[in-house]
């Protein structure tokens, strides 16, 4: 550690003291000085949005209420907003809503806003340096123009002079206060910095005539540019800053202005020290001393690796189908007529006797068997097999040896004796401080500078076309229909099966038809005690991987006319042509469901279908059946082929509509989930053995 030698500052602190000019206050009132008689006080800054942001206070909730009105502000027809200011200004812009009598109301303030937006392009022109009288000059022209457009609003002043504050503040009073009001709201906005910017330099445009008007001579061009780019714009406090949001960067201090101070080092040169060693020689003597040093090091490193992968994988899938159709069809037709004439005479008369008759007997048989089976069987074995063995031995020795001689060697031949001394030296550096006033500093802390650095260099790109290394086969959530795909994206599976629906249709039609030969069509002559029977037996072929859970039933029958023997209240059988009681039996599964048909009259219990009136008859559509099950449940389901039987006592004809509601088995849906996982398996299996001899 050198000693400090010489220490000198080449300028001393000072403190800056800021200009009147340097700051632009936005609130602020003052009087007429030119009345004597009663006070008149202009009050300089907003009047709609400042106050409103006052009345809010300094809670918590400030700031974001703050930001709702500020945003309510800048929707209103008031503000000042980039839409009005990117083009030039309208001096006659109005109000959207008339006033009582349906006269347009001026924007308040437009005129004077106007006048300002042609200020600011015209000193955009002049680079913001324009001569004194030439600055005068427009002010002189647009100033009557801008009296001559609010007319009466002002009082008499022919020609308005701009020395006169109460002229000023009747012309740009109300436009002072929109300005400021919008400018509170853009800077409330995160998103309106660009509106905030441009609300900042007509602020400024503004209190430069402000300042032209205050002193009442001309201003130079160094006080122009000064007042437009080297002036600060002090928002009134309340409300700011506690309307303000925080920052999301929190700084250690707050940002400052103060001057840097720099320390600059030079060398100057060395200076004897303490005393390090002393020597003695007397006369005719000689020392001599020697030094041998040698470190050596030895590193021995043995690294060794063995890596052994065995991978089985296969598939045989075995797939089975018959198919059985037997139809049969029988037809049977039998005609015959005759025909008789007998003559006979008698005495008193002629008589003729004649006789005709004809039969037709025709029926027809067809039936028709289908049998289908589809079995497919899947089994794994073992067709192919991959060993992997690899062993990797490495050894490293390094040596490393350093030897240092050093020979000193004093010799007195002289008859003196001699005494040597030696000393330690001292480094004189030379320290210069220079100073950088008014710097503007900001203090704040970065946490781990050099993590960015250190994540780029371990997350280094994958070469183009590289395989990347496969994550760990985990299956947390199991396998679902939602996530299936997203596995085979994980895991770079291919040809994974599509999972099964959850429920599945299955319907059966049954007709049914009586056997002519039977005689069981009606008619025919004779009373009738039995009525007809239709029955039917069929199974209904279920989806492998399905079990009916519910079946619904709907039945049609045509009613049957004929001479009936019914039984009689009266306890006797009568005879009566009328349609026959309707009844229908259907089982299916475990499942049976009854319905009858027995005429308008619902309390009717007899082997006819009746009215419930001797006066009226029984229609034909009123005695068919109709009847329908609704859900009947199955409880076990059944599985592989569902047993259907139907029974028609006393009908025509019908027919009987099954319809079953089939649901995934846990068998199949676990069936389903193991061929996904077989196939994933496999893909992931693939990826990692192409990771491995890359």
């Amino acid at each position: 550690m050198s000693d400090l030698i010489a220490f000198r500052a080449n300028r001393s602190l000072r403190r800056a003291t800021p200009h009147d000019d340097s700051v632009l206050i936005t609130e602020w009132s003052e009087t007429d000085p030119a009345i004597h008689t009663h006070v008149v006080r202009w009050e300089w800054g907003g009047d709609e949005l400042i106050p409103a942001l006052r009345e809010l206070g300094s809670g918590d909730g400030a700031p974001s209420a703050a930001q709702t009105l500020a945003a309510a502000y800048l929707a209103s027809p008031t503000a000042v907003t980039l839409a009005a200011l990117h083009r030039p200004v309208d001096p006659a812009a109005v109000l959207p809503e008339p006033d009582a009598d349906g006269n347009a109301v001026p924007v308040p303030g437009q005129v004077g806003l106007a006048f300002l937006d042609r200020l600011d392009r015209w000193l955009v022109v002049k680079d913001n340096r324009p001569g004194p009288d030439e600055f005068d000059a427009w002010l002189e022209v647009a100033w009557a123009r801008l009296a001559a457009d609010l007319g009466a609003t002002l009082d008499a002043d022919d020609p308005p002079s701009l020395e006169r504050r109460s002229t000023l503040f009747g012309l740009l009073g109300r436009t002072w206060a929109r300005l400021l009001d919008s400018l509170a709201a853009a800077l409330l906005s995160p998103a309106e910095g660009e509106l905030a910017a441009r609300l900042t330099r007509l602020m400024l445009v503004a209190g430069l005539v402000e300042r032209r008007s205050l002193y009442a001579r001309s201003l130079t061009v160094e006080e122009i540019l000064a007042l437009l780019s080297r002036r600060t714009l002090l928002l009134p406090d309340p409300p700011f800053p506690d309307v303000v949001p925080p920052n999301r960067v929190k700084l250690v201090r707050q940002a400052t202005t103060s001057d840097l101070f720099v320390v600059r080092r030079e060398w100057r040169g060395y200076v004897a020290d303490e005393v390090a060693d002393i020597r003695n020689v007397l006369a005719k003597e000689s020392s001599l001393t020697r030094f041998v040093r040698i470190d050596e090091s030895e590193l021995v490193q043995t690294d060794s690796q063995r890596q052994d992968s065995t991978t089985e994988n296969s598939s045989e899938v075995s797939d089975e189908s018959s198919f059985e159709e037997q139809s049969k069809r029988e037809l049977s037709l039998d005609l015959s007529a005759h025909a008789q004439v007998d003559v006979s005479a008698q005495y008193s008369s002629v008589s003729i006797a004649a006789s005709a008759g004809f039969d037709a007997d025709f029926s027809l048989e067809d039936s028709t068997e289908r049998a289908t089976q589809v079995a497919k069987k899947a089994i794994a074995r073992a067709a192919s097999k991959t060993e992997t063995q690899v062993r990797e031995d490495r050894t490293r020795r390094t040596l490393t040896r350093t030897e240092l001689r050093q020979r000193h060697q004093l010799d007195n031949d002289t008859s003196e004796h001699v005494r040597g001394v030696y000393r330690w030296v001292k480094r004189v550096d030379r320290f210069q401080v220079w100073r950088y006033p008014d710097r503007f500093q900001l203090e704040f802390q970065l946490p781990e500078p050099g993590r960015y650095l250190l994540s780029q260099l371990q997350d280094r790109p994958a070469k183009p076309g590289a395989v990347s290394e496969p994550p760990e086969f985990e299956l947390p959530d199991g396998i679902t229909v939602d996530n299936y795909l997203d596995l085979a994206s994980t895991y770079h599976a291919t040809g994974l099966p599509e999972p099964p629906q959850a429920t599945l249709g299955a319907s059966a039609a049954i007709t049914l038809v009586p056997d002519k030969s039977s005689g069981s069509t009606g008619g025919g002559g004779g009373d009738k005690w039995n009525p007809p029977v239709l029955t039917k037996e069929t199974e209904l072929p279920i989806t492998p991987g399905y079990a009916v859970t519910s079946v619904e039933v709907g039945v049609e029958a045509t009613p049957l006319m004929d001479r009936w023997v019914y039984e009689s209240p009266k306890i006797q059988w009568l005879p009566l042509e009328s349609y026959h009681t309707i009844t229908a039996t259907v089982a299916v599964g475990d499942q049976v469901t009854f319905d009858a048909a027995v005429g308008t009259d619902g309390g009717n219990k007899t082997t006819i279908q009746a009215t419930g009136t001797s006066t009226a008859m029984m229609q034909y559509l009123d005695a068919h059946l109709h009847a329908a099950s609704g859900d009947l449940q199955l409880d076990p389901p059944v599985t592989a082929k569902l047993p259907i039987g139907v029974s028609l006592v006393g009908a025509l004809s019908g027919t009987v509509a099954v319809r079953a509601t089939c649901t995934l088995t846990a068998q199949a849906e676990d069936a389903w989930r193991q061929e996904v996982y077989d196939a994933l398996r496999a893909g992931y299996d693939a990826w990692v053995r192409e990771w491995r001899g890359r």
